[in-house]
């Protein structure tokens, strides 16, 4: 039997690559316009009259800002969908939609201009705030320096950006600050001016890092606040691109690993310091990936390692270990039979990290096909191996503390599969 590798598209709603240079306008004004739609107009009298711009319309009245400026309260640590990149979330900005993060996967759609890209845009709507966030290549128009964004950010890159604020936009000024390209703006939409300010880095994969950000033209202090603390925390993980941008990923911040799957897999479970659970189908396979981390264990031997096989599924029988290292982590990869509660033979390869930490993390691959070493069998689904490639611990140094404890162990007993569902 000969298996062939399911051709990766991103899920729709999606946004085509044509969409790609409008994409930041769009995603903007939608969310500007629903703030005016919540009523937020009229609801503060006691505000500052912001400048009427060239647009049209009765401006709303934005918030007054208190003494000593707006607060910004980072209460987690965000990661994109994809696990590409993580950054603070701050209370208050939060997605408008159960949809709203961007994904644009090149290779996948096959589009013209060749551009990869994953973002979301987070609205405070009591704020009149936007702030934007994604990191983008385009293989068409290459970034080599941080010098060569002046280019890259031309009049028609920017006119695209902001097609959408009826009352145009001016650029106030452009400069580079280090590493990072920054770009300040004027934007005027229906008799209000906002401050906007775009900043972009180039990452050593010519992946360009982006946060474009809009607030009142009245908190300036805002924008410079926003700015400055999701920078802090504006983390890419470059390592995880050996598996398509379309990719979802199972992210804990507070256990501090990641692994990613194939997009057509669902989420399950995925609380922070908890277990994490995917399922799926890999060639007709039905799969499931389970995650987790076990504080004040380790496998540190090979013996190690059969050990907590044999702990987690007494019944099951090693067919092959083999070490791994991710970064600084290493490991072993198991593959092993893990009978069903009819006894049934169902195949399964779990990659066991040791962090620095003192905890033992794990990533559990089990398939309801019978008899497969999954590290050893021809024409396995290269998705697997893929999948199992990106599992890396993560520096939680950077993240926003979490009062989510550290996880217990507990084991969970595979989810049962009887005969008749298995593969044949």
């Amino acid at each position: 039997m000969t298996f062939k590798q399911k051709k990766v598209r991103p899920q729709q709603p999606r946004f085509t690559p044509e969409q790609v240079l409008r994409l930041v306008g769009v995603i903007i004004i939608a969310g500007l316009l629903a703030l005016g739609g919540l009523g937020l107009g009229s609801g503060n009298q006691n505000g500052v009259q912001p400048t009427p711009g060239p647009g049209t319309g009765t401006p709303f009245v934005f918030p007054a800002v208190p003494a000593g400026g707006t607060v910004l309260v980072a209460d987690r640590t965000y990661f994109h969908g994809t696990g590409l990149y993580s950054l603070p979330h701050f209370a208050g900005f939060d997605l408008p939609t159960a949809d709203a993060e961007e994904i644009v996967d090149a290779t996948a759609s096959g589009g013209t201009p060749r551009v990869n890209r994953v973002g979301a845009t987070f609205i405070n709507s009591a704020e009149f705030s936007v702030l934007h966030t994604f990191v983008e290549k385009n293989e068409d128009r290459l970034v080599k320096q941080v010098g060569d964004l002046s280019g890259y950010y031309d009049k028609d890159n920017l006119n695209q950006a902001w097609v959408n604020f009826t009352g145009g936009y001016k650029e106030t000024n452009r400069r580079m600050i280090g590493d990072r390209y920054v770009i300040d703006f004027e934007l005027y939409l229906g008799g209000n001016t906002y401050l906007a300010r775009q900043t972009a880095q180039l990452t050593p994969e010519n992946w360009i890092k982006v946060t474009r950000l809009v607030v009142p033209n009245n908190n300036p202090g805002l924008l410079d606040n926003l700015e400055a603390e999701t920078w802090k925390g504006f983390t890419f993980y470059s390592a995880l691109l050996n598996a398509p941008v379309a990719w979802k990923a199972l992210a804990d911040p507070a256990a501090g690993y990641i692994v990613r799957y194939p997009f057509t897999w669902e989420k399950t479970a995925s609380q922070p310091g908890e277990p994490g659970i995917a399922t799926g189908v890999i060639n007709t396979w039905p799969l499931t990936l389970t995650t987790r981390a076990e504080p004040g264990k380790s496998a540190v031997t090979e013996q190690d390692a059969r050990a907590w096989v044999a702990a987690l599924r007494p019944a099951s029988t090693v067919y092959n270990v083999q070490p791994e290292t991710r970064g600084e982590a290493k490991g072993w990869t198991i593959a092993y039979n893990d009978p069903d509660p009819d006894g049934n033979s169902r195949s399964a390869v779990v990659t066991l990290l040791n962090g620095a930490n003192g905890a033992l993390y794990s990533a559990n691959y089990l398939l309801t096909t019978r008899g497969l070493d999954l590290l050893r069998a021809a024409n396995l689904p290269p998705e697997l191996a893929q999948s199992r490639s990106t599992f890396t611990l993560l520096n939680t140094g950077g993240f926003v503390p979490t009062r989510t404890p550290f996880p217990t162990f507990t084991p969970v007993p595979a989810t049962p599969t009887s005969a008749a569902t298995q593969a044949q």
